[in-house]
């Protein structure tokens, strides 16, 4: 007997639109999911114990930390690749289904990684477990940073994230939770506190300047045909994510997560990549561009003059 794929379940969101676009059917094997949780964990242990648990690891600034854990959830991000030394994981970032799906979700067709996330979400999170409402824009752009005295970062468009789930993602797990249409606010929400525990009152001061840009844009736009203007209501939408499926999002799109009420991690690997055209206008923010275990070659030579 012939053997049918299993259904696709229907995307959920549009990326241009709403500024996130959740694929809810597996995109990758459940194989190579666990062999990239299995491999994040083993260099997870090879840390010195002090590394996961010391209070510096609290902070975002600290280049040479590879590790953070904050309340409820351990982000492996700074300092040396560990994810990129993960069993698993270059195999993953080589995986066509990646790029293509970028491709047909954001329309970009020359796209790189710059940079992988690991998230693991603790389970029972109740104190500490929140990442706060905010916008990628506000950690990466080269205009967010530029305060602290010399270029870091991003300029320009093209920039988003491929969120990939290790695990199942149920409601509650914590999924991401994205805010319908906010990255066309023309919103810059300046807080980069994502561990702040006080989602109602994020909500109020992005709110604010939503207004602000609002009334703005309403005036500018006096009189000129608008084809679809932005919608300005508070809808949140969760990610739910069986094991295998991805959600993209843009930069400015407002987005966190509340607490892990399940009984297991919820486990997921943030993919942010960039167009060929985006530029970089210095900093750390482009540690993987370069590393064929990110970009694949040709793939890593693509735009590298652009750096």
């Amino acid at each position: 007997m012939a053997q049918h794929p299993a259904p696709t379940v229907p995307t959920v969101g549009n990326y241009q639109r709403d500024g996130f676009e959740i694929h809810p059917s597996p995109v990758f094997p459940a194989a190579l999911m666990d062999r990239v949780s299995a491999g994040i964990d083993a260099e997870l242990s090879k840390l010195p114990a002090e590394r996961l648990s010391t209070a510096e690891l609290a902070g975002h600034t600290a280049k040479d930390i590879e590790v953070q854990t904050t309340g409820r959830l351990t982000t492996v991000s700074e300092g040396p690749p560990v994810t990129l030394a993960a069993d698993g994981v270059p195999e993953l970032l080589a995986h066509p289904a990646l790029m293509e799906g970028a491709r047909q979700v954001t329309g970009l067709e020359d796209t790189r990684v710059w940079w992988v996330q690991y998230f693991g979400k603790q389970p029972d999170g109740v104190e500490g477990g929140y990442t706060g409402w905010h916008q990628d824009w506000t950690s990466w752009s080269a205009e967010a940073n530029s305060a602290e005295g010399a270029p870091n970062g991003w300029g320009g468009e093209g920039l988003f994230t491929c969120w990939v789930a290790l695990a199942d993602v149920d409601q509650a797990a914590g999924p991401l939770r994205f805010v319908r249409g906010s990255h066309r606010w023309g919103v810059k929400y300046p807080d980069k506190g994502t561990h702040r525990q006080d989602p109602a009152g994020q909500q109020r001061e992005i709110e604010a300047l939503r207004d602000g840009a609002a009334e703005a844009a309403e005036a500018a736009a006096a009189g000129a045909d608008v084809d679809e203007p932005p919608l300005y209501s508070w809808e949140v939408v969760s990610s739910i994510l069986p094991k295998g499926a991805v959600s993209f999002h843009d930069w400015r799109t407002v987005h966190g997560s509340d607490p892990n009420h399940s009984q297991n991690q919820r486990r997921g690997l943030a993919i942010h990549m960039c167009s060929a055209e985006t530029v970089n206008e210095g900093g750390p923010l482009t540690a993987h561009l370069l590393d064929p275990r990110a970009n694949p070659p040709p793939r890593a030579t693509a735009g590298a003059s652009r750096l």
